[in-house]
């Protein structure tokens, strides 16, 4: 090979190397650009989670000897009516206790926005409220409670972002009766879901008990070509697990004994509902 033709074959690697290199340089560059589109999303979503401003439901808490728990909240966009389902124990018992609350909206702090407190039940309460803003962000409901001898006062905050609220385009201020209504309807969805559970209960108790079963049945064969100390072995593992199997089968009975119960309450609370919305008509 003369020297011209190898100095063709070194510009030719030369423009190769240029080219395939160009191509690396561009796919690098595409890759870090979709990782930094994911990462920033990502990022961006988990700030959005993590800057609610939201204290969770059914999380029962004090205010002094009061026990509070704010079961649900729910918003209108239309009237702008925000609702709160309270439950309230030691309220009544406790008459030394003055209890109260106060809203405010994140965006203007200072102002007390009115609330009706509807009392449907010893324990059950109602918090009605129109906010001022259309676009509001997040509202704090502090529960306020003065002993009334001693004037000691205690606070409570409890916080709803408006993105983490049941919307509701029918909601509206109902009366007592409406309001039972309401409350029924929750109770008897609470106990649904307690029964659902307890079927998952049942089934995963029932895998268990076909597996002991299974290796009962399995041992049982194994026993044709055991020794007698090794037979005795597996008698007093055969034994166990009829054991476990008998106990598992106690706990299915009992649960299944609970979901007829609360099929029960279901149908107690159906009547009650029937007979209030007759009340309403």
């Amino acid at each position: 090979m003369d020297k011209e033709s190898l100095q063709l074959k070194v510009d030719d690697l030369k423009y190769k190397f240029q080219k395939n290199g160009a191509i690396t340089y561009y796919l690098i560059s595409g890759v870090i650009v979709i990782i930094l589109i994911f990462f920033l999303s990502s990022n961006a979503l988990f700030n959005r989670e993590a800057n609610l401003i939201s204290s969770a439901l059914n999380k029962p808490f004090l205010v002094d000897s009061i026990n509070v728990d704010v079961t649900n909240r729910e918003y209108n966009p239309e009237n702008h009516l925000i609702q709160f389902n309270l439950k309230i124990d030691n309220l009544d018992i406790n008459t030394d206790s003055n209890l109260s609350v106060e809203l405010r909206e994140k965006n203007n702090p200072n102002e007390i926005i009115p609330t009706k407190l509807v009392k449907v039940s010893d324990q059950d309460y109602i918090i009605y409220a129109t906010l001022p803003e259309k676009k509001w962000s997040a509202v704090s409901l502090t529960f306020i409670n003065k002993n009334n001898k001693t004037n000691e006062i205690k606070k409570v905050k409890f916080y709803s972002d408006s993105r983490d609220i049941s919307i509701d385009n029918n909601l509206k201020e109902q009366n007592k009766e409406g309001l039972t209504i309401e409350l029924v309807n929750e109770e008897i969805e609470k106990v649904k879901k307690e029964i659902k559970d307890n079927d998952i209960k049942i089934e995963n108790k029932n895998k268990e008990i076909d597996s002991a079963n299974s290796k009962i049945t399995s041992l049982e064969k194994d026993k044709e070509y055991q020794t007698e100390t090794e037979i005795a072995t597996t008698d007093s593992t055969i034994t166990s697990l009829k054991g476990q199997v008998d106990s598992l089968n106690k706990e299915v009975e009992k649960i299944k004994k609970d979901n007829k119960e609360l099929n029960d309450k279901i149908d107690k609370l159906n009547k009650k509902k029937e007979d209030l919305e007759k009340m309403v008509k």
